[in-house]
């Protein structure tokens, strides 16, 4: 729908590619002990165009093709150790149904 949409706009240029920014990870709280930060709500455009749950990622969507792309951060393996599985780029394309997916360093 945001493709069909935004292409009917006689305003936007063709050729062009919507870059949408997810929401950030806020960590812990300042003075607090425990391994666990603050609930995360991910950014409702976000969400509504991509189904992303996770914190710090970014999306594309190309108007001409509708091919759309996300951009996941490259964690640590250390983070696996308190976190637990860190899922590989193809894992995340089949979860949320993109045609690609490249880490965040990548962003053009």
């Amino acid at each position: 729908r945001l493709v069909d949409r935004l292409n009917k706009n006689k305003n936007i240029p063709k050729g062009s590619v919507v870059l949408l920014q997810g929401g950030g990870d806020q960590g812990v709280c300042e003075g607090d002990s425990s391994d666990v930060g603050p609930v995360f709500r991910q950014e409702s455009y976000f969400h509504w165009t991509f189904g992303v749950l996770e914190p710090d990622y970014f999306g594309a969507v190309d108007l001409a093709t509708g091919r759309s792309i996300l951009y996941m951060p490259r964690l640590l393996e250390d983070y696996a150790i308190i976190m637990g599985h860190i899922p590989t780029a193809q894992e995340i394309a089949e979860r949320y149904r993109v045609d690609e997916v490249r880490y965040v360093d990548e962003l053009p």
